[in-house]
């Protein structure tokens, strides 16, 4: 099969990043890639690609051992300016469609619209699916922390340089500058450290300032400043003496693994990726009116999302986010 090559050159934006992700996609692996549009989309129930075993039928005495079979179609309406989205043109889209009912079929209208572009309502067919910028950027974002994603090196590439292709184009709106994590203990750590421990080699944008916490269907209020981000930590007396001879950011880690290993918060030896964060009295952590709640069934994010710190200002509910 013929690849559409990486990060084409058109004369028109649109053009050109409908292409750069068309080259992406059909380089992911299809499962991951189900999962990513999945995500992107919000809905959790797409299948584009079957994989059954002892097919059974009652109307046939054969049972063939499996079959892999697909029955969708994607089409995708690509705007790289806010307001852009036109009645007619959606409706000229619909009509290339089949409306065959055992055909998955979607148009995704992909934009950087803070709001849903009204003319979908208008068009009022639940084939349409409005997709932000921000919302794919998302998907992406939770499948490279996603631990049980066995993504490909290359695969990281690729994708990390779509989102730096958006971010670049200026498709995301305002830059993200604070990362939520799922936070089932994490919250109560950073309590007591002001510090936030996780796997090492674990995924993160460039550019954060804040980081936050959720759990228990909330936002803690609490939104502290980032200080430094240090990868492969050993949590080793031996690794604290070393951290101890370099400047203040190193002998606060130093202190920090000690802390640590002492009170059996983790096990000597760990590797670990840790941020230093702002305590919870210091100037430079963000105190919310109130915890921002979520409504919704699933969990907000089982592994961090992104937004920025003006938002979660303002926010009452995950939704303002």
């Amino acid at each position: 099969m013929a690849h559409n090559s990486l990060f084409a050159t058109y004369r028109q934006g649109e053009n050109r990043v409908t292409a750069s992700m068309l080259a992406v996609f059909e380089r992911l692996d299809v499962s991951r890639l189900e999962r990513l549009l999945a995500a992107a989309m919000g809905d959790a129930s797409i299948q584009l690609v079957s994989f059954q075993n002892q097919i059974a039928d009652r109307t046939s005495q054969t049972v063939p051992d499996a079959r892999i079979s697909a029955q969708f179609s994607l089409w995708i309406e690509t705007k790289t300016s806010t307001g852009a989205v036109r009645t007619k043109q959606l409706r000229g889209h619909l009509e290339h469609m089949r409306a065959d009912r055992n055909v998955f079929e979607r148009l995704i209208v992909l934009t950087p619209d803070a709001e849903e572009p009204p003319q979908i309502a208008e068009v009022g067919d639940d084939r349409i699916v409005w997709v932000r910028f921000a919302d794919l950027t998302q998907a992406i974002d939770e499948l490279l922390s996603n631990p049980a994603e066995v993504v490909s090196e290359r695969e990281q590439v690729l994708l990390r340089e779509l989102v730096q292709m958006f971010e670049e184009d200026g498709l995301l709106a305002l830059p993200d500058d604070t990362v939520i994590v799922a936070a089932r203990q994490a919250y109560d750590e950073y309590l007591r450290y002001s510090a936030y421990i996780c796997q090492p080699d674990r995924s993160f944008r460039p550019g954060l300032t804040h980081m936050g916490f959720y759990r228990h269907k909330q936002i803690e209020p609490l939104i502290p400043a980032i200080i430094a981000r240090r990868d492969d930590i050993t949590l080793s007396e031996e690794h604290a003496n070393e951290l101890d001879t370099g400047d203040q950011i190193d002998r606060s880690l130093a202190g920090l693994i000690r802390t640590l290993t002492s009170a059996g918060a983790r096990p000597v030896g760990n590797l670990n990726q840790i941020f230093l964060l702002s305590p919870p009295d210091d100037e430079h952590t963000i105190r919310l009116a109130q915890p921002i709640s979520h409504a919704g069934r699933a969990a907000w994010t089982q592994n961090q999302r992104y937004t920025t710190s003006e938002k979660l200002k303002t926010a009452t509910s995950t939704e303002d986010i």
